[in-house]
């Protein structure tokens, strides 16, 4: 080797060198052709129909120092056996390394101390769903900026769900404390009477909706063949929910996949390679259960993807600047589409998810059909089985969210010019009464308190062209029952003492004003007329009876004056339940005493200055001895 080629080839390194001084900081060390017992991800049929490798492909030129904590994915199922080799360094841990988890079940049932155990069941099926997501998250080098962190929330012994177990876990999913950017539920209601259940119930519809403000929701649509035309299961079939089908290699919805208008997103589900139980360690999982865990990843690369471009934090919710979210990004993919029964589907190409311009996307949305009011209230029943129950004398605020329908299928601008207004009604005889309408907000979101017992209707407004869409809750605040032994007259101000220690007696001076009212009487309802008497006789306004829950009572002379009242149709409160007023005279009143010393001695020195002055005068008419002389 000559000089000149030696100094060649130090200037070719050095120049090597100096490219990647700047290439260096804007790349990642995402894991390559990652093996799992002994597999290539690549081998599996639906890598290629995921677009896995161009994804990494996409992935590795980002700038991944500006995740500051990585994205969280809660996995909803049964359990997961953390200590599989799949899972390593992909699930959430605390900063001492302690495995983090929650058993929801546990939790609504106060087993405290089975509330951290999330250990799978016999079935395994919760380590499956998760394992596929393991293997994803790490086939893309990216474990450490997306977690899993396990929410048990089956029924012990068993694969089903109680719904109560279900709600509690997506509100401890998307908690304060754990800020889940992705909620994954491979779980469907079956069975008698179950469909009905998750399809009505008040509360998970409120919880799930308030959860897509932070988190994308995904749920398996179930392995029934049913179409939702005819059958929907839940909760892949609500409004906000990625619900997801499977089709198989040969690129059709597999026959077991249930599927219609109310599921979103074709995956693949057959043959899925993913963890087990026992001395296999690894195995195939089949069905949708399968084919949702593909998307919630998907969904949290597509918001860390966000994170990398500076157009959303990780703590921020899925909203991103342009008005746009991930749900509906997601749902409009420029993918592949499969139809089935006159319904077509988009299926999920993570290449997409890390590369496509949204701002230019067609999406496909659809006019507002129908605006839905959900509350956080108690459901009443009977006669109130379609408003929220409350007592007059625990009146909490109950927060509504207004869900634009077909949810997730409109534009999101939408949400923040709904309207909100609260009507306060009055019972009538015949028709109802309205006793006052306000406009209290917009958004999508607005906290009501009830200021008393009463009626109360809660409406979301929105405008498309012409029509004015609304949306309607009703509020039922219930009043506490009338009882004479806690009502007494007392000195205005002393109402909420009990009924004991109120005040029963006042000493004032005639002409003077004391205010009375009533204990016992502020949780029951005030628009009943109660009528004030004095010494027997009712207080009149003009010709009408004086009416109220206060009374100014002002005697024109001294004396001892009973004060009553009269709740309704109900006795005139008496004995020992009235107000004594013993008015004294004016005059023996101290101010009125000095007040009139002081005029006493202004008169007299009125008076006395004049006769001075007279005799001064006179004492000046008459000449002195001097002057006579």
């Amino acid at each position: 080797m000559n000089k000149r080629t030696l100094t060649n080839i130090m200037v070719i390194l050095i120049t090597i060198c100096i490219v990647m001084s700047f290439v260096l900081p804007f790349t990642n060390n995402v894991a390559y052709a990652e093996t799992f017992d002994g597999k290539n991800y690549s081998s599996f049929w639906y890598a290629d129909e995921l677009k896995v490798a161009e994804a990494k492909q996409v992935i590795s030129t980002w700038d991944l120092s500006k995740v500051t904590s990585p994205i969280i994915i809660a996995c909803i199922d049964t359990g997961i056996t953390a200590s599989h080799e799949l899972f390593n360094g992909v699930l959430t841990r605390n900063s001492e390394g302690v495995l983090l988890g929650y058993n929801s079940y546990a939790a609504i049932h106060g087993d405290t101390s089975s509330i951290v155990n999330i250990a799978d069941e016999s079935s395994c099926h919760g380590t499956k769903v998760a394992g596929v997501m393991a293997m994803l998250i790490r086939e893309l080098g990216l474990q450490d900026y997306i977690k899993i962190y396990p929410i048990k929330a089956n029924t012990p012994t068993n694969d089903s769900f109680n719904i109560d177990s279900v709600i509690n876990a997506i509100e401890w999913a998307t908690s304060d404390s754990i800020k889940a950017s992705v909620i994954n539920m491979s779980l469907s209601a079956a069975g008698s009477g179950q469909t009905e259940i998750w399809k009505n119930s008040e509360d998970l519809i409120y919880t799930l909706t308030k959860a897509t403000n932070s988190a994308v929701l995904v749920a398996a649509a179930g392995n029934n063949s049913a179409n939702s035309s005819a059958t929907a299961y839940y909760p892949a079939a609500h409004e906000g929910v990625l619900g997801i089908v499977g089709y198989g290699s040969d690129g059709a919805i597999y026959s077991t996949s249930n599927y219609g208008p109310a599921y979103d997103i074709a995956v693949p589900e057959r043959n899925i390679y993913t963890s087990e139980l026992g001395s296999a360690k690894y195995g195939y999982f089949n069905g949708t259960s399968a084919a949702a865990p593909f998307v919630s990843v998907a969904a949290a690369l597509l918001k860390l993807r966000f994170v990398v471009e500076g157009k959303v934090s990780v703590t921020d919710g899925k909203q991103t600047p342009s008005g746009l979210n991930f749900e509906t990004m997601l749902s409009n993919l420029d993918s592949k589409v499969i139809t089935k029964s006159q319904v077509s589907y988009r299926t999920m190409d993570l290449s997409k998810v890390v590369s496509q311009d949204f701002s230019s996307t067609d999406y496909d949305y659809l006019s507002p059909t129908g605006i839905t009011v959900t509350g956080n209230g108690t459901a009443g029943t009977g006669d109130y089985y379609d408003a929220y129950v409350e007592s007059a004398d625990d009146i909490k605020p109950i927060e509504f969210i207004a869900s634009i329908k077909p949810l997730g299928k409109t534009n999101p601008a939408l949400d923040e010019a709904i309207e909100w207004y609260v009507r306060e009604i009055k019972k009538g005889d015949v028709e109802d009464i309205i006793v006052s309408e306000n406009k209290v907000g917009n958004g999508p979101q607005y906290v009501f308190t009830a200021p008393h017992g009463g009626e109360y209707e809660i409406e979301a407004r929105i405008r498309s062209g012409e029509t004015v869409i609304k949306g309607l809750k009703k509020v039922h605040v219930e009043y506490l029952p009338y009882l004479a032994g806690e009502v007494r007259v007392t000195i205005a101000g002393h109402e909420g003492d009990n009924v004991d220690d109120a005040p029963s007696s006042g000493t004032i001076y005639a002409n003077k004003k004391i205010t009375l009212g009533l204990t016992g009487i502020e949780y029951v309802d005030q628009t009943v007329d109660i009528k004030w008497f004095v010494n027997g006789e009712e207080v009149k306004n003009g010709d009408q009876p004086y009416t109220g829950t206060s009374f100014t009572f002002a005697p024109g002379s001294a004396g001892t004056y009973v004060i009553s009242a009269q709740y309704g149709n109900r006795a005139e409160i008496s004995g020992s339940y009235t107000f004594t007023v013993v008015a004294k005279p004016s005059m023996s009143n101290p101010l009125y005493i000095a007040l009139t010393c002081i005029g006493a001695i202004a008169i007299g020195a009125a008076v006395a200055i004049p006769i001075a002055v007279v005799k001064v005068k006179k004492q000046k008419s008459e000449p002195s001895e001097e002057e006579q002389a």
